[in-house]
């Protein structure tokens, strides 16, 4: 009986895995993580980190493996949301301050000219 609980969570482990390949290659590739709660990555890692007592006191078995792969899988995403999300509001910051943060934009100013360049006493001359 040990032994078919020992494949049996092997082969759940695998399943576990495949299932979230996926979702981390997805969300590398798009760089799209509008989807996923920041507050739900982040605790995931923290829960992580305090199972890993837990799961320590365990006999080595695929929890290990299991365990590992959810442990990483966390820290790349959070990893991808602290990366794509910095870059996401300096591109915002700059989009901002190129366009003169919407309604003091120079199109939006009464002294704009049609030539692109705004005119003398304008906010953004």
């Amino acid at each position: 009986m040990a032994q078919l609980a020992f494949w049996a969570g092997t082969f759940s482990t695998f399943i576990f895995i495949g299932s979230n390949v996926p979702m981390i290659w997805k969300a590398y590739k798009t760089k799209d993580l509008h989807s996923y709660s920041k507050l739900n990555i982040v605790l995931a890692n923290v829960g992580n980190l305090v199972y890993w007592v837990y799961v320590l006191n365990l006999p080595v078995g695929p929890i290990y493996l299991l365990h590992f792969f959810y442990t990483v899988a966390s820290l790349i995403m959070l990893g991808l949301l602290i990366r794509h999300s910095c870059r996401t509001k300096a591109r915002l910051w700059r989009e901002a301050i190129f366009r003169g943060f919407g309604r003091f934009s120079p199109q939006s100013s009464p002294g704009y000219r049609q030539t692109g360049r705004p005119a003398v006493g304008s906010p953004c001359s």
